[in-house]
């Protein structure tokens, strides 16, 4: 599934896991962020299995691509399809929650995009889906003004992501292409997952609503191997337990590597990126 921040058990060297899932956005560097929308004029599906079926479209060529109550959904067949259509109340709950576990471990900010206030200052942030973006919130009174302006927030968002991200972006070379970024306002930005993304050009820029886990998987590799050497903690930032030489499990989490382990704390983490991605970040700092 793309973007479920899966993981797998590796040695100290070894590559990290394909962390692959999207809801796109793109502009050039220094043009302002602008909305990227899907063949149907809507935002990009952003899982890579088809909701009905669980069948991988990445083994797909062309996925069947609908839309549906004005939101985009990608299907392996004509079937499901037609199934879709046919009860997308029975449907769209389940999308939602795919997107929520995939996306929540790669959420860059710790504020309501709505209140502003610390997520988790009135309890547990409320994630939220908006035509196919998850947005994680203060409360549930956030929900509706969210829902009615989300054109609005989502270009703040973009803004700020940008700007938190390019900084340490990984790679000098397009993640579609391996071409050397183009210098200055030349390269083309793209948030995807709510990460950034920065390409060669727009032809690269269609390749990635494409295919969106190929550009994941090399983005997670590029800062799993770049954060890797110099990782600043010995210990595992959920149990707080020496990290062991063999075995640990990595986890790339928006653009931060985390390094935990076991299953349980690489769950833990998924489940509240807020708590323990922040504390990687500072120790970086340090």
């Amino acid at each position: 599934m793309i973007g479920s921040g899966r993981i797998r058990k590796v040695s100290l060297g070894a590559g990290v896991a394909a962390i692959v899932g999207a809801c796109l956005v793109a502009g050039a560097i220094g043009a302002g962020v602008r909305q990227l929308r899907g063949p149907q004029a809507t935002y990009v599906y952003p899982l890579d299995v088809c909701v009905v079926t669980g069948e991988s479209l990445a083994e797909k060529k062309k996925p069947q691509v609908r839309k549906v109550d004005g939101r985009e959904v990608r299907l392996c067949c004509g079937n499901c399809s037609s199934a879709f259509r046919k009860d997308p109340e029975k449907w769209w709950p389940k999308v939602d929650a795919a997107i929520i576990e995939a996306h929540r471990v790669h959420y860059p900010l710790t504020n309501c995009v709505v209140g502003g206030g610390p997520l988790g200052s009135m309890g547990e942030p409320v994630d939220h889906v908006v035509n196919n973006r998850l947005v994680r919130l203060c409360c549930a009174h956030c929900i509706g003004k969210i829902d009615s302006k989300s054109e609005a927030y989502f270009a703040k968002m973009d803004t700020d992501i940008a700007d938190m991200q390019r900084a340490g972006y990984p790679s000098d070379a397009c993640v579609i292409d391996g071409t050397p970024l183009p210098e200055g306002d030349k390269a083309v930005e793209v948030i995807l997952a709510n990460r950034l993304f920065r390409l060669c050009g727009e032809g690269c820029k269609k390749k990635l609503e494409e295919r969106p886990w190929e550009a994941m998987a090399a983005l997670d590799a590029a800062y799993a191997a770049k954060q890797r050497a110099d990782y600043p903690m010995t210990t595992c930032v959920v149990d707080d337990v020496e990290l062991p030489a063999s075995g640990r499990v990595e986890v790339v989490a928006g653009d931060t590597l985390v390094e935990v382990c076991g299953d349980r704390c690489a769950a833990e983490l998924r489940l509240h990126p807020e708590r323990y991605v922040p504390k990687v970040r500072e120790a970086r700092k340090n």
